[in-house]
């Protein structure tokens, strides 16, 4: 099949409407190249299209569910297969919103090698690029797998509906009194299984979080407690457990991955702020941005029900994130840091720079009340700890000895000293064999006439 290009609008093209503010002043409708005029009728329950925002482009992928019920048939399958490829080789972004009964049962079993390729194309798709999924309605079967794979997942409140299978299928197996709506809603994937990284209040709201995100644009919206750290930011995955912050930042007009936890807190780390963290590096990862930690934390969380949900799991599954991590990293130890909440200050040990800290900054396995407590029956042991915390000075010394940290420093540097680590980062990023893509993207549209084999 060959595929190009049409340019559009949305006052042109009325179908393209539900999109809202996602589009941008122009559209590039991707369609088979046979078609003289792309109709909502020829799209065959599938939008194809790219558009530009704040000089980012981005492609969209939307599912009609007027037209046979936004399903995933063998032509708008394949469409949609060969213009992932093509934003894949172009480096875009992809936001894939998701109102759709599943594969197109009228056309019987013989879709399915259709409709299942997408999700290899994805696959391969989100190695290196971004991909925003939207459950904006039915999200049903081979929907849900596909909402499942975003890296920033969004429900709509009140009007998602995430399963397997539909109500009426539902009802064969459960009974008429149950309600398909309860058991399927965003906020109940939400609270039970994560799939469902924000909820937000309308189709508005979350399209313009995502224009927000995709076209790093900053409305000030970020708390001023943090404005020591950057000059604006957006917040990742808000709803999620709070003991660590993760925010897309900017400073001095340099965009960074911060980690934060909030002052004046607990901020003892449980499996869903340590999940939050590992959802949110992985996007640092794919937009190639320097990291900055800023660490107040006890430690992981001890307690059973925290064991139950595999906080142990989880805690590799950051050390492996991190170490992993081909950016500049770095972490500012403001507070408390001990035990495992070590890793979250990104260690030279897991490839990370040397480590910034403040002077009361209290770093160790864990609390000297605790360790006294626990060799509190044994006199050489705690004699023998006694010895070494004695080489533990304010200055910090025994961890200059291994190079471990870089100084110590005062809070009114902070910003002075982000801002040359961010340029000095930069450096490095642009001129490593890792960097794939600018982080504003000049790509050109081919010309209508261009057309792409797939």
């Amino acid at each position: 099949m060959i595929y190009t290009f049409t340019i559009t609008t949305s006052t042109e093209s009325k179908f393209l409407s539900p999109l809202g503010n996602l589009i941008g002043d122009n559209a590039f409708l991707f369609h088979d190249n046979t078609q003289t005029e792309v109709t909502r009728k020829e799209m065959n329950g599938a939008f194809t299209v790219v558009t530009e925002k704040n000089n980012q482009r981005y492609g969209i992928v939307y599912n009609d569910f007027k037209i046979n019920g936004g399903g995933f048939g063998k032509e708008n399958s394949a469409r949609i297969c060969a213009f992932i490829e093509w934003l894949n080789k172009e480096n875009l972004p992809l936001v894939f919103i998701i109102n759709s009964m599943g594969v197109k049962i009228t056309e019987g079993r013989s879709v399915f090698p259709f409709a299942f390729k997408i999700v290899p194309v994805l696959k391969k798709f989100l190695a290196n690029n971004l991909l925003v999924t939207i459950a904006s309605g039915s999200c049903l079967g081979l929907g849900a797998l596909i909402f499942a794979a975003g890296d920033y997942k969004i429900s709509i409140k009140d009007e998602s509906k995430i399963n397997l299978t539909g109500p009426e299928v539902f009802k064969l197996f459960f009974g008429e009194q149950t309600d398909f709506m309860q058991y399927s809603s965003g906020e109940r994937m939400f609270s039970k299984t994560q799939i469902v990284d924000e909820i937000c209040e309308s189709k508005e709201t979350a399209y313009r979080k995502t224009v927000d995100l995709l076209t790093k644009n900053f409305t000030k919206s970020l708390n001023p407690q943090f404005n020591i750290y950057c000059d604006d930011g957006i917040e990742l995955f808000p709803q999620m457990h709070e003991s660590i912050k993760t925010i897309f930042a900017i400073k001095s007009g340099k965009l960074f991955g911060l980690f934060i936890n909030p002052p004046n807190r607990p901020n003892m780390l449980n499996v869903n702020s340590i999940k939050r963290f590992n959802k949110a590096i992985k996007i640092f990862k794919k937009l190639q941005l320097p990291l900055l930690s800023v660490v107040d934390t006890p430690g992981a969380d001890p307690r059973i029900e925290e064991n139950d949900k595999n906080i142990i799991g989880e805690l590799l599954n950051m050390s492996m994130e991190i170490v992993d991590y081909p950016y500049p990293k770095k972490g500012l130890i403001v507070g408390r840091c001990f035990g495992g909440a070590s890793i979250f200050s990104f260690p030279c040990a897991f490839g990370g720079e040397k480590t910034w800290l403040f002077k009361n900054a209290n770093i160790g396995i864990m609390s000297n009340g605790i360790i006294s407590q626990l060799l509190n029956n044994s006199t050489r042991l705690l004699d023998e700890w006694k010895t070494n915390i004695k080489k533990e000075t304010p200055e910090f010394d025994d961890l200059q000895e291994l190079a471990m940290m870089d100084r110590v420093i005062d809070v009114t540097e902070v910003p002075d000293l982000i801002k040359e680590y961010l340029e000095t980062s930069y450096e490095t990023i642009f001129s490593s064999d890792l960097y794939i893509f600018n982080n504003s993207i000049t790509a050109d549209f081919p010309s209508p006439e261009k057309n792409i084999l797939a």
